[in-house]
């Protein structure tokens, strides 16, 4: 039994997988936690679908639960905001779900197209553009 032991050790020393036992507990259990998130992500992503209709089909129903979820809660506005108790944690709390977003229709700006052409558009220009570092380097060898 030892001998399988010191080999399994061997093992992880030559590929660079050594185990440190001598963390302290807190940074074992910050290790846990990692791995314990980890581990969920993975469960997470196994659930995604792999067919694009699929993803659609998934992305629809999750659309349909918070809608209902969004229905329920401003069904049931019985819970006072200000009387919320402290002790609801964060994933449980729902006062969010009821906010109303208001805004003064006078204070709208009317968006600008970029691609129409006009007496008061901006010239975009992005340094890391491909087509900007081409134009950039061939007027370099004009002036050359």
């Amino acid at each position: 039994a030892e001998i399988v032991q010191l080999k399994k050790e061997l093992q992880r020393q030559k590929s660079g997988k050594t185990l440190n036992y001598s963390d302290t507990t807190e940074s074992n259990s910050n290790l846990d936690k990692l791995n314990d998130e980890r581990h969920r992500f993975r469960k997470r992503k196994r659930l995604i679908a792999k067919n694009p209709d699929d993803r659609e089909h998934q992305t629809m129903e999750l659309l349909s639960k918070f809608q209902n979820k969004l229905d329920e809660v401003n069904r049931n506005k019985l819970v006072d905001i200000s009387s919320s108790d402290d002790s609801v944690s964060d994933e449980e709390d729902v006062t969010w779900l009821r906010h109303q977003m208001e805004f003064d229709e006078e204070r709208m700006i009317e968006a600008r197209d970029v691609n129409v052409k006009g007496k008061d558009t901006f010239a975009i220009y992005d340094p890391r553009n491909e087509m900007s570092k081409r134009r950039r380097n061939e007027s370099k060898k004009k002036h050359k």
